[in-house]
């Protein structure tokens, strides 16, 4: 089989010459083979990457950790665990992504444990990793995590936990709209997005009301994700905050999912707006919605 090395040369070789490779002389050919070798997820790679955990090159052993996670087996988490008592932040944060890659419950305990690590950073990846995970048993660490004294640690946890998809997390994460990082509440817009549940909408409705411009945007998207992806929001307290977006935004996408909003709710302030950015639209699922949610309305204009 041919493998393309990320210096442009393409090597032909089964499994067992790509491994080889792995002792070359040249630094980043030996970074570029891990790289390959992590993209076969082939079981056969697993032992040599773990053996370039201790290469001499640090860019080969942070490229044999990620390699480790691209693989999905946990073959690796003993490995990757022991990688998290390294001296350098660096290689701690890597290993505990991949750990995260690997997505297996059998990490979760070491993981936890480094909750509490000195480092910020590796804190932050921690939580990031056991949201990655998906296991619920680890959402009362991440909550308690969003009030890391660091805003490093606290992003993580922030990203991290709205991946396990419960709803014991909504509202730790509306209490982060207040956080007085930026960073931290464009984030928690964007977990409390990937969140069904009707608290959300209610916040998100608040904040587009509000005088305080400075987040409009992430939350008009958040808004329209949540309308888009899910069938848990129809609330007349909607009405008004759509059709500020309909007013104020100019980007035609979130003018149509706006429309779409009001249109579900009844509200024929959406005909002139559907019609115009949902008829001509280039996607054909959005016209014929777009003809469906017409015809719900009683308009002609959908013939």
């Amino acid at each position: 089989m041919a493998h393309q090395i990320r210096s442009g040369l393409t090597y032909t070789s089964d499994m067992a010459g790509l491994i080889g490779m792995l002792q070359d002389t040249d630094d980043f050919i030996r970074e570029s083979v891990a790289y390959e070798l992590g993209q076969t997820h082939d079981p056969l790679a697993l032992d040599p990457l773990i053996m370039a955990l201790t290469d001499k090159n640090n860019a080969v052993r942070l490229m044999a950790i990620q390699a480790l996670g691209c693989l999905n087996d946990p073959g690796a988490i003993k490995s990757l665990t022991e990688l998290l008592y390294s001296k350098e932040s660096h290689i701690r944060q890597k290993a505990a992504y991949a750990l995260g890659s690997i997505g297996h419950p059998q990490a979760i305990e070491q993981l936890v444990d480094f909750l509490e690590h000195e480092d910020p950073w590796t804190r932050g990846a921690v939580a990031y990793a056991l949201g990655e995970i998906g296991d619920s048993k680890v959402v009362a660490y991440l909550i308690s995590a969003l009030h890391d004294i660091d805003k490093i640690a606290r992003y993580g946890a922030t990203i991290g936990l709205p991946m396990l998809n419960d709803i014991r997390s909504v509202d730790p994460l509306i209490s982060l709209l207040n956080d007085e990082d930026l960073e931290i509440r464009r984030a928690s817009i964007i977990g409390l997005s990937q969140l069904s549940d009707p608290r959300v909408v209610k916040v998100f409705c608040t904040m587009l009301l509000e005088k305080d411009t400075t987040l409009q945007f992430e939350i008009t998207e958040a808004l329209i994700q949540v309308i888009y992806t899910s069938d848990n929001w129809y609330s007349p307290e909607l009405r008004n905050p759509l059709f500020k977006i309909l007013n104020t935004e100019e980007s035609p996408h979130l003018k149509f999912w706006a429309a779409y909003g009001l249109a579900k709710l009844g509200d024929k302030r959406a005909i002139q707006p559907l019609v115009k950015f949902g008829l001509s639209n280039d996607e054909q699922y959005i016209r014929l919605e777009t003809i469906q949610l017409l015809d719900n309305l009683g308009n002609i204009q959908s013939s």
